[in-house]
């Protein structure tokens, strides 16, 4: 099913989808291996927005590997060959699921450092004992010097876990500034990274823009569609907050962090994110395999694009191998010197 303008992205927030979240069409496919790689190949190359971002010749990528399958391709051949091109994209939003495995690029391997060793250094800093939500999913308390901090692994908990940001912008309402770690946070709904970020919003704004494949040409993308933060909750806490991100921090978590860091008084820190800003949708095939495209591309409020590149930090800051040797996070550790 091919969507109007706006479609994905609008059904996408109207029901609270992933960021990566999987939207079906078209007829089946042919079952056979020559029929499986030229759809899954077709389906990128009529349907994926980020060739242009990430500087691909798709073409060129079908000279490689079209030649490699016959009819007498094994389906662990196909599934390898396959995996081999689809990781030419080195995009962790795409997404092939078999029964021979899931091919999906992994963050880690594109040489950013970690910069992420756990919170036990912001616990030690801390005036008492940090809380959670039931889901563990947010880990928040005060910081010696009267700084809020809170750590957000995931956006995929259940849309209640996240009201919890009530409680804490009360406890936080009279601190110096907070620190919102999302370092190593993945991803999830969309509409729980809302919900964090509107209790954050001085007044309306444009977040981010989104641009979506709309025609089988490459670079065909559509307008610049906005995102809008909005005030929200009982309370809002607009003093300083910095952000804490690394090359983990990714999907939802980049649409969270851009939403951010439209606000005036928000300041990024630690490494860049993840870069991927990928609504999909998916194709059943018939051997039983399941495909993610990607169709959409984010930019920031200013309309820089952040596909690939990620959001870039205001301040760059890595932790050293003798830093984490030492339980030391120079990251949190400048976020605090900076509010301070």
């Amino acid at each position: 099913m091919e969507l109007p303008r706006n479609g994905i992205w609008l059904m996408a927030m109207l029901l609270g989808l992933s960021a990566c979240q999987l939207l079906s069409f078209e007829p089946e496919p042919k079952n056979n291996p020559e029929s499986s790689f030229e759809t899954i190949w077709n389906d990128f190359d009529e349907f994926y927005a980020g060739f242009e971002a990430r500087h691909i010749d798709w073409d060129s990528v079908y000279r490689v590997y079209r030649p490699m399958v016959s009819s007498k391709t094994t389906e662990l051949e196909l599934y390898n060959i396959v995996n081999n091109m689809l990781y030419v994209l080195r995009d962790a939003h795409v997404t092939l699921k078999t029964k021979t495995g899931t091919v999906a690029y992994q963050i880690g391997k594109d040489g950013y450092p970690k910069n992420f060793f756990g919170t036990g250094y912001a616990q030690s800093m801390a005036v008492t004992q940090f809380d959670q939500n039931p889901s563990k999913t947010i880990l928040y308390g005060m910081l010696k010097g009267n700084i809020g901090y809170m750590h957000i692994n995931s956006f995929s908990a259940a849309e209640s876990e996240y009201n919890v940001i009530d409680k804490v912008i009360e406890e936080f309402a009279e601190a110096k500034g907070i620190i919102v770690d999302v370092r190593d946070n993945g991803g999830g709904v969309l509409k729980n990274a809302d919900i964090i970020a509107n209790r954050f919003a001085d007044q309306k704004r444009i977040g981010q823009y989104f641009r979506w494949r709309r025609s089988p040409v490459h670079n065909d993308l559509s307008d610049y569609e906005p995102s809008y933060l909005n005030p929200d909750g009982p309370l809002q806490y607009t003093g300083k907050v910095v952000i804490l991100t690394n090359r983990f921090s990714f999907s939802a978590t980049e649409y969270f962090i851009g939403h951010m860091k439209a606000l005036p008084y928000v300041m990024q820190m630690g490494g860049a994110s993840g870069g991927g800003s990928g609504i999909a949708y998916t194709r059943d095939l018939p051997n039983g395999w399941l495909i993610a495209v990607p169709r959409t591309v984010g930019y920031n409020h200013k309309k820089e694009l952040v596909e690939w590149v990620g959001f870039t930090p205001d301040l760059l800051v890595n932790i050293t191998a003798d830093d984490e040797a030492n339980g030391f996070d120079r990251i949190l550790q400048t976020a605090i010197d900076t509010i301070n």
